[in-house]
């Protein structure tokens, strides 16, 4: 079910529980828009959602703007409600998603994690155990490690010598046009020639952080290869695996792919509108301290209209510190994960936390860390959404939770 509205400019909308129609809903919608609403938006119109029968929608548009079509998937299903008070199917009081919002581009997946390491053959020999594929090289006179897993990238992992700390992250846009329209918003660099595996072209920030992002378009990837298979897994409804004992070989695991990155951050408000501006992210899920306006951090993933993709590329968190909370590669099922496990165990390597099955993305997980303190996530079995999915609004304490597995102690 949606609703539609017509025109040009930026909506945001929200959804309420009420009967439809009826001056006293009506009323009761307006109200609640009001409170959702910040000093910039003014209230615009209410209506009921078509063929909903129990549902109203409030639109609110940016002062000053025009408006622009758009539509909300609606998940109710259930009988008319017959409330006191509005139910908001809200996450917080932003536009969760780039439908209504202006953007540069629209990121297709993160690139790589940068970091500064002080031992580049420590590092290497980590990320060996940990199921990358590294080779070193010299970039503007420093020593670098590039990191890559399966999937075709030429790296996603960039380590280079020197004083610890956290550089910045890459996210991968798809088309040239990308590229110039990025440039031109604020904070730019101009498009530059990237001197790093794989080429491409890039254009650079600098973050409300201080970290470094960038842009890139164009990688020349090598073939992927492909990860070893172990025989299909008998279920107690599908027994599918006969005569072929499984017999697993004793490696580290094999990583895919890049598939999120964590950032600590001084003010989330502020450093979401900054990437959704410039990458179009959206809002998987939101969380939130105390009060449900109180949102702290929200799991953002890629717009790739109807293609499903990651529960999150991208998580950002308000909280002491800085820098990268940690950088989660997929690998490819349970037993590589569980095989990975053994083998950073058998190194000698610090466990951080593990293995577990999450609650938000659902991300079988095992987190290690690094010689030096950075943690890495091996995952696999998470969510996918499209960009039909609605934003979820959860307490911060379900970052914790685990649906099986160790408990963050």
């Amino acid at each position: 079910m949606s609703d539609r509205f017509s025109g040009s400019g930026a909506v945001r909308l929200w959804v309420v529980s009420g009967d439809r129609g009826g001056t006293d809903r009506t009323n009761r919608a307006v109200r609640a828009a009001h409170q959702c609403g910040t000093p910039n938006h003014d209230l615009a119109m209410v209506g009921p959602v078509h063929g909903a029968g129990t549902l109203l929608a409030v639109a609110v548009k940016v002062k000053g703007g025009h408006w622009q079509g758009g539509h909300w998937l609606l998940s109710y299903t259930g009988p008319p409600a017959r409330r006191d008070s509005l139910d908001m199917m809200r996450a917080d009081k932003s536009d969760y998603s780039s439908r209504g919002r202006s953007m540069s581009a629209k990121a297709t997946d993160i690139a790589y994690v940068h970091i500064v390491v002080p031992d580049l053959d420590a590092m290497s020999e980590f990320l060996a155990r940990f199921g990358m594929t590294s080779t070193r090289d010299t970039h503007d006179g420093r020593d670098v490690l590039y990191s890559r897993g399966t999937d075709g990238a030429p790296y996603q992992h960039i380590a280079e010598a020197g004083e610890p700390g956290f550089v910045g992250v890459g996210f991968e846009v798809e088309h040239p046009e990308d590229l110039e329209a990025l440039a031109e918003m604020p904070g730019a660099s101009a498009i530059e020639d990237v001197t790093r595996p794989g080429g491409g072209r890039r254009v650079r920030f600098t973050d409300p952080n201080g970290y470094e992002v960038s842009a890139i378009q164009g990688w020349e990837r090598p073939a992927p290869s492909d990860p070893q298979q172990r025989p299909p897994v008998n279920t107690g409804s599908a027994r599918v695996r006969l005569r072929e004992p499984v017999r697993l070989e004793t490696r580290p695991s094999q990583v895919k792919r890049l598939g999120h990155c964590v950032l600590f951050v001084n003010d989330f408000r502020a450093s979401e509108a900054w990437y959704k501006e410039r990458f179009g992210f959206l809002t998987s899920d939101a969380l939130h301290v105390g009060p449900e306006d109180n949102v702290i951090g929200a799991f953002m993933r890629c717009d790739r209209g109807e293609m499903p993709v990651d529960h999150h590329t991208l998580f950002l968190l308000q909280a002491p510190g800085s820098g990268l909370q940690h950088a989660a590669f997929e690998v490819h099922d349970w037993d590589d994960l569980m095989l990975g496990h053994d083998a950073l165990e058998e190194g000698g390597y610090t466990h951080h936390w593990g293995v577990g099955k999450h609650v938000l993305g659902s991300q079988v997980f095992d987190y290690w860390h690094d010689p030096f303190g950075n943690t890495m996530e091996h995952f696999t079995d998470g969510d996918l959404f499209d960009n039909t999915e609605a934003p979820g609004l959860t307490p911060i304490q379900q970052l914790a939770n685990v649906q099986w597995g160790a408990r963050m102690q």
